[in-house]
């Protein structure tokens, strides 16, 4: 028989709770069910997100997408700003920008190749954002990051059970690696990349609950 010490029971049926959650939108009825309305909400959320990050860009900029999915932020982007922008990805493939499949701790370019890499909604679908993030600040000395943080308990678990819900049908990596903004700010003092700008406004709809967060951090010479 299986026994529980203190907290165990809790952190059991936290993650029974959301293996069965998964299970529940993987399922081929959920997903004939929500793909209108999922497909219709992920339009609205890559736009909003590519208006959010414009006024970080300059025309022209080289910039690096790590993490780009299906293309539409980038090449949203890249109508809005004229940016040359190239995009990566592990698992998926766009044919709306210039793509290389590639993983996010291994980037194939050279130092400095690119003046800004992307990091939307990626950091916390890794189990060590560092390992990105050191490749991302090899590649461009400019970083900018979109994601998501907590500040209680709670909030944390609504990330997991929005997260498990809108990203699960995909079969992304689910770790669950959410931060606090001091341990956002942690990571970044350790590889030496300097915030330039912190913005924590952004909503993608009005009654978007996630807290959002825009990081345009800068490598240490």
């Amino acid at each position: 028989m299986k026994t529980f010490g203190r907290g165990g029971l809790t952190k059991y049926l936290h993650r029974f709770f959301l293996k069965v959650l998964l299970k529940i939108v993987r399922n081929s009825f959920y997903l004939n069910l929500v793909n209108p309305f999922y497909s219709k909400g992920n339009a609205t959320r890559e736009k909003a997100i590519a208006e959010g990050l414009r006024k970080y860009l300059k025309g022209n900029e080289k910039i690096l997408d790590v993490g780009c999915g299906n293309g539409e932020v980038a090449y949203n982007l890249k109508r809005m700003k004229k940016v040359k922008i190239v995009g990566i990805d592990p698992q998926k493939s766009t044919n709306l920008i210039p793509f290389v499949m590639a993983k996010g701790e291994h980037l194939p370019f050279q130092t400095d190749y690119f003046e800004c890499t992307l990091l939307i909604d990626v950091l916390h679908h890794t189990n060590d954002p560092r390992d990105v993030l050191k490749e991302a600040s090899k590649v461009a000395k400019r970083i900018i990051i979109k994601d998501v943080f907590y500040n209680s308990k709670l909030q944390r678990l609504l990330l997991e059970i929005a997260e498990t819900m809108f990203s699960g049908p995909s079969y992304m990596p689910l770790p669950y690696n959410y931060l606090r903004l001091e341990e956002w700010e942690k990571i970044f003092q350790s590889l030496k990349l300097r915030i330039i700008e912190c913005d924590k406004k952004f909503k993608w709809e009005k009654f978007d609950p996630s807290p959002h967060v825009f990081f345009v951090l800068e490598r240490s010479s």
